[in-house]
């Protein structure tokens, strides 16, 4: 009776359990159903090999039920009581872990749909990183296709423009270079310029001063034309006078004649006198006109030295030819240097053309300034032997000294313009130096363009190196979670399997 009632409770428990797994449902209530039969099938087991000891002892009782069989029916009673108690635990511990599983299955529940709000939440999160990270990507991408478009567009500017800026480089530095040579061949004509304006200024002040110097023995020259006036119209009337007195001395020698001897003597005395007078007088006026003779060969002899220093100052006017003359075949050189500029060297070549035959026409002007002076000194000399012939040959003087002052008028216009065309050319040289400025400012920019660019693309690098750690920050940390996840799964599976 018993072993019924431990099997009938046995079955019992089985169907509770079994109903209670089937009225809360869920694998976690299935497994731990699962687990608790297991236990029950063990003692089961061990119900079994106590009724296998029983009839064993069973065997040993028929063996021995000769000898006694009160022992039988206690072995018996022993073995009996000891599945009853057996069973008795195996009920109570299926009882215990039926409570148990009642008891934990909705905290279980709870946890699990905690768990699954927890999964959902962590899902939407990985979907919106996943999203997010989809459209850094697709960032990061544009931008990795814009730095490459950079990239070959610049590959492609400075393959295009290595050459152009090889040249320009080339074109910089002859430019530099021209204009170094450009700036001591403009110091060098400057100074060239500087010595013939002082040689100019030296023989405009010699050519002032041969002109004062002609002005004064042109004063001079009048003053005695005016003494040899004074004194050929004192000749010409003591001359008078003495034919006069010779007449008289001839009306008086006719009358003496006829009259008293002794008055006629006397009267010869006065007029032998009286001519004595006049004869000093003549000799003062003959001693004067020797003076005024000395002073005729003393102004030829300046005349003589003006003509002199007009041939110095011509030589010197050679020379200048002659450097003038080298200075231009420098230019010609420079001018084969500098190519580029060949139409402005052929501007200046022809300005320089124009101002050799400006010096020609000034040289010309001192040759006929020394030829006019050497007239002056012709008419001079004419002007010392006869009155009328020195009063023509000084107006002829005037004349000749009023073309040559309009010739120093022409020379000071000349003057005026070579100082014009140095300034054109001092500005010419400074509009090159601007130019050259100018290109140097625009290789400046397109360097500093390109700075830029590089600044740009490195700083486009730098946000695509940033982007790439994001991304990569972005993914540990999804992975982190997803190891979270995963313990946790593992996790609720261990606690699941203990349960």
């Amino acid at each position: 009776m018993s072993r019924i009632s431990s099997t009938y409770g046995k079955q019992a428990n089985d169907r509770s359990v079994k109903s209670a797994s089937k009225m809360y449902g869920g694998n976690y209530l299935t497994d731990s159903g699962k687990s608790l039969t297991l236990s029950g099938e063990q003692q089961l087991r061990g119900s079994q090999q106590l009724t296998k000891s029983g009839k064993s002892t069973k065997s040993s009782f028929a063996d021995s039920i000769r000898t006694s069989t009160g022992a039988l029916e206690q072995e018996y009673i022993k073995s009996l009581q000891q599945q009853v108690y057996l069973l008795e635990l195996e009920n109570n511990h299926l009882r215990s872990q039926a409570v148990k599983a009642t008891e934990l299955h909705p905290t279980m529940a709870a946890e699990a749909e905690k768990m699954l709000r927890e999964l959902k939440a962590l899902q939407a999160k990985v979907d919106a990183l996943q999203l997010e990270n989809f459209r850094k990507e697709g960032a990061a991408e544009v931008l990795h296709q814009k730095v490459n478009g950079l990239t070959q567009k610049l590959a492609q500017y400075e393959a295009s423009h290595s050459e152009e800026r090889e040249r320009f480089d080339k074109d910089s530095a002859e430019a530099r270079r021209e204009r170094d040579m450009y700036q001591r061949d403009v110091g060098r004509l400057q100074m060239r310029l500087g010595e013939l304006q002082e040689d100019f200024d030296h023989k405009l002040s010699d050519l002032k001063a041969s002109e004062t110097k002609v002005a004064t023995l042109r004063g001079q020259l009048e003053a005695a034309l005016d003494k040899l006036a004074a004194a050929d119209s004192a000749l010409t009337e003591e001359r008078a006078q003495t034919a006069r007195l010779e007449a008289r001395v001839r009306v008086l020698e006719v009358e003496l004649a006829s009259t008293n001897t002794k008055g006629l003597e006397r009267n010869i005395r006065e007029l032998r006198d009286e001519n004595l007078a006049l004869k000093e007088r003549l000799r003062r006026e003959q001693s004067k006109a020797h003076e005024e003779t000395l002073l005729r060969s003393k102004t030829f002899e300046e005349t003589s030295a003006l003509v002199k220093q007009n041939a110095a100052l011509e030589q010197k006017v050679v020379e200048l030819e002659r450097q003038i003359e080298a200075e231009r075949d420098k230019s010609h050189q420079w001018a084969g240097h500098a190519s580029v500029e060949s139409d402005e060297l052929v501007r200046l070549r022809e300005r320089e053309k124009t101002l050799e035959y400006q010096v020609s026409s000034g040289v010309e002007e001192v040759a006929k300034l020394r030829l006019k002076v050497q007239q002056l000194t012709q008419q001079l000399n004419e002007a010392s032997e006869t009155k009328d012939a020195g009063t023509i040959d000084l107006t002829v003087a005037r004349r000749r000294l009023e073309e040559a002052e309009n010739s120093q008028a022409s020379l000071s216009d000349q003057l005026s313009r070579l100082q014009r065309d140095k300034a054109e050319l001092v500005a010419h040289v400074d509009s090159l130096q601007q130019e050259l400025m100018k290109r140097e400012s625009e290789k400046d920019g397109l360097a500093r363009a390109l700075d830029r660019a590089e600044l740009r693309l490195n700083e486009l690098q730098g946000e695509v190196t940033r982007l790439q750690q994001l991304q990569a920050t972005r993914w540990s940390e999804v992975e982190k979670m997803a190891d979270t996840l995963r313990s946790a799964a593992h996790s609720n599976s261990v606690l699941f399997d203990s349960y």
